[in-house]
């Protein structure tokens, strides 16, 4: 598990993997099961999951890829914000996480796809990159689906 943080003593970023494995170059390391989480202003908690992954850490980029799945959770939402992808790059710096694959984006029943995103994870702003489809579904308060 590799944490980074601020000078208050707030966590910034994990990231934790299942093997981490330290090659060659100083600072670079393969990840086997990467899990990233961070934490916006607003308290909504994003945590990222693949397969595999490489971190660069003198330059702070996470690469990933293979069934990466992004998921936001904030305090009031009813449903957690949910963002798959099949790779995704995450330059820690700036906490901008990218992709220009093909992407989906789920919140509760509701779905939308396209190609590619960009999703800054401490502000909360996502932005999908190319002509966007959907389906969206209305729940009414007390529904339980």
């Amino acid at each position: 598990t590799l944490d980074h943080w601020n000078r208050p003593g707030q966590p910034l970023y994990r990231v934790a993997a299942q093997r981490l494995e330290r090659l060659g170059h100083p600072g670079f390391f393969v990840l086997s099961k990467p899990v990233f989480e961070s934490r916006t202003k607003d308290a909504t908690v994003w945590t990222v999951r693949s397969r595999h992954g490489i971190l660069y850490s003198q330059n702070h980029v996470l690469k990933l890829w293979n069934r990466v799945l992004a998921r936001g959770i904030r305090p009031f939402m009813r449903f957690p914000l949910t963002v798959s992808a099949p790779r995704l790059t995450i330059t820690l710096a700036t906490d901008q996480a990218t992709t220009s694959a093909r992407t989906i984006l789920r919140y509760g029943l509701s779905r939308m796809t396209g190609v590619g995103f960009t999703l800054n994870l401490k502000t909360n702003d996502l932005a999908l990159l190319s002509h966007v489809r959907g389906r969206f579904v209305s729940l009414k308060p007390g529904d339980a689906r």
